[in-house]
């Protein structure tokens, strides 16, 4: 496909279809500034302490709920992947049995939009009654779990279309997290322990 051939086919579209452009094209534009957005409002220190925070840490409890959860979910399969052992529940009650595991050498990265959901705030009130490192990731704004936390990290929120600003801040904040993975990837050169991940997953491809 050349440049002309899509300039041509732009221009024969149906509205149908030029409907979907725009909508595609919207959350694109939505999308890129949200993840631009990143860096400038989490400083280059945050980041990196909280690389140093995952890469030392002998146990990583995560916990998110609701939409939330598929970030925790995505970033523990990135971490295992690296073999770091990740922990995480979608019972806010077993999640508490997980934090009694961990030590002040483990640590806790609790994601929520709001930053004010009860159960993560059960849980960072944990995590600082045991010296537990915390980790928070939430929207962009005062709240109680990122005061709470050793090392904030923040992702945009705000888009007025009520569709569109839960998509934008869940990928948001897992693009996040892949940043943190890539710090995590550098920190242990751990190219060989992801190809040996690659061939563990290759094992469910199989008949």
């Amino acid at each position: 496909i050349t440049a002309s051939t899509l300039n041509r086919d732009n221009q024969e579209q149906n509205p149908v279809q030029s409907g979907l452009v725009n909508l595609v094209e919207q959350l694109q534009f939505s999308l890129t500034s949200h993840l631009r957005g990143i860096l400038e409002i989490n400083e280059e220190k945050s980041l990196l302490d909280a690389a140093s925070h995952l890469s030392q840490a002998d146990k990583i409890l995560l916990a998110g709920y609701g939409t939330s959860a598929i970030v925790a979910h995505d970033m523990q399969f990135r971490l295992l992947q690296l073999g770091k052992l990740a922990l995480q529940h979608s019972d806010p009650a077993l999640t508490l049995q997980l934090a009694s595991t961990l030590s002040s050498n483990s640590v806790m990265l609790l994601v929520s939009e709001s930053g004010q959901n009860s159960d993560l705030l059960k849980l960072a009130r944990y995590a600082k009654n045991k010296n537990i490192p915390l980790i928070s990731l939430t929207s962009f704004k005062a709240n109680a779990l990122s005061m709470a936390a050793n090392t904030a990290l923040y992702a945009l929120s705000g888009d007025e279309n009520v569709r569109v600003n839960p998509i934008l801040v869940q990928l948001a904040q897992q693009h996040l997290c892949h940043i943190l993975y890539l710090l995590l990837c550098q920190r242990q050169n751990s190219d060989h322990q992801l190809e040996e991940s690659s061939k563990l997953l290759h094992i469910l491809e199989q008949p």
